[in-house]
């Protein structure tokens, strides 16, 4: 949106505009229009006063938002310039790949069982024993203090 340049000289031409519709209103038979006319004009007045105080205070805000949003943008302008420069920076796939896994070829033979083994300890629960009885008639055994 374009600001006007002299924003209290546009204030001015409206209310000389008013002023010279009153006197044409005035000068109008009495009639239903001209009664609407007098009330638009009686709301009109005190809005473009409401105008006058109330738009450099819009201006100011919007041009603190503006300042903001800017200060934001150039946030992220540079963010992504850091991260071109870190992607441009990353090394091929083939490399990534060769220095986080070792090839399955180099592992010794066992020791994937030895892994198998350690994770099936350590997370998978023991197989319950089949010598309790866990039937209806012996829950009474849990609260026991043996």
């Amino acid at each position: 949106m374009k600001t006007p340049e002299n924003v209290e000289a546009l204030w001015d031409d409206l209310d000389n505009m008013q002023s010279q519709m009153r006197i044409g209103i005035t000068a109008l038979p009495p009639s239903k229009a001209k009664d609407l006319m007098n009330r638009l004009m009686e709301v009109a007045q005190p809005l473009v006063g409401k105008m006058r105080t109330a738009y450099p205070e819009a201006i100011d805000a919007f041009e603190k938002q503006h300042a903001e949003l800017e200060e934001k943008l150039d946030r992220a302008r540079q963010n992504i310039a850091k991260a071109k420069e870190n992607l441009a920076n990353v090394p091929p796939v083939e490399e990534i790949r060769k220095n986080l896994v070792p090839l399955a070829v180099a592992l010794p033979s066992g020791l994937s069982l030895q892994f198998a083994d350690e994770m099936r300890t350590r997370y998978v629960p023991p197989a319950p024993d089949l010598t309790l009885d866990d039937g209806p008639g012996a829950a009474w055994q849990d609260w026991s203090i043996s």
